[in-house]
């Protein structure tokens, strides 16, 4: 039995994605934590989120690191931004931020959405986007 809330929730995130020969382990929701540096007890909690997931898993770890996910409150911004460069030209900015832990679910239809944007606001054919 888990201690907290199960896995898998939104605070309480895990997974296991296999890459090539090692399988990568992780899984926190800490909101405005900006530390570089992973802790004891979060090397610990996935750890023994990634065996309740895979109980057979062996977990090497000796190569721990930190990927900060950036999110924001009111989700995923893929607008267009007009600013103007310094000749006074109309300058377009495409958002495409704020996924959170989220980004490997989302970022093919957040990037859909930007397309969309730019063929729009170029004025582009989308007679391309069949061989996407």
């Amino acid at each position: 039995m888990c201690e907290g809330p199960p896995i898998g929730e939104e605070t309480r995130p895990a997974y296991i994605i296999p890459r090539g020969n090692i399988m990568v382990v992780g899984g926190t929701y800490l909101l405005g934590d900006t530390n570089m540096e992973i802790t004891r007890d979060e090397i610990k909690k996935i750890g023994n989120d990634a065996r309740t997931l895979l109980p057979s898993l062996n977990i090497d770890y000796s190569n721990t690191w930190v990927g900060l996910r950036p999110s924001r409150e009111a989700g995923i911004r893929t607008d267009i931004v007009r600013r103007q460069n310094v000749k006074g030209e109309d300058l377009p900015i495409f958002n495409n931020f704020g996924h959170g832990g989220s980004g490997w679910t989302t970022f093919v239809g957040a990037s859909k959405a930007t397309v969309d944007s730019i063929t729009e606001y170029f004025n582009l054919s989308t007679e391309w986007r069949s061989k996407m």
